[in-house]
């Protein structure tokens, strides 16, 4: 499990950090434009990781893995976005932008992973 969320992991932060790093008012010197960027997912990642799959599986399971499965993505992703983007927002990025930024960076990341995992089968 663990070495399985280090990989995704890695795979997010390679993906969402020069995303979020370019995010429109983020005016910042270029190694904060990063840490901002990086610390945007390292503070989601393991809630949707770890936390949130829990609380879908354990408090609504519907006796249906794919179902659950599902109720997770969209619970993680609306979080992560929202999460996200009101952190991007806490550095000057409008909101509304700073939404639609992470938006688009978590679409690219999820839709990379779900690659990963039914392509290349990890």
């Amino acid at each position: 499990m663990i070495t399985s969320w280090i990989r995704a992991f890695l795979l997010t932060q390679m993906i969402e950090i020069p995303i979020h790093a370019q995010a429109p008012g983020l005016a910042l010197p270029w190694r904060r434009r990063l840490a901002v960027a990086f610390a945007a997912s390292a503070m989601t990642h393991p809630m949707v990781w770890f936390v949130i799959p829990g609380l879908v599986f354990e408090l609504r399971p519907t006796g249906d893995y794919a179902t659950n499965w599902w109720i997770h993505v969209a619970i993680s992703e609306v979080f992560a976005v929202v999460a996200e983007g009101l952190w991007l927002s806490a550095f000057g990025v409008r909101l509304p932008k700073a939404l639609a930024w992470s938006l688009f960076a978590n679409l690219v990341s999820f839709s990379a992973g779900l690659f990963c995992y039914e392509v290349l089968g990890w």
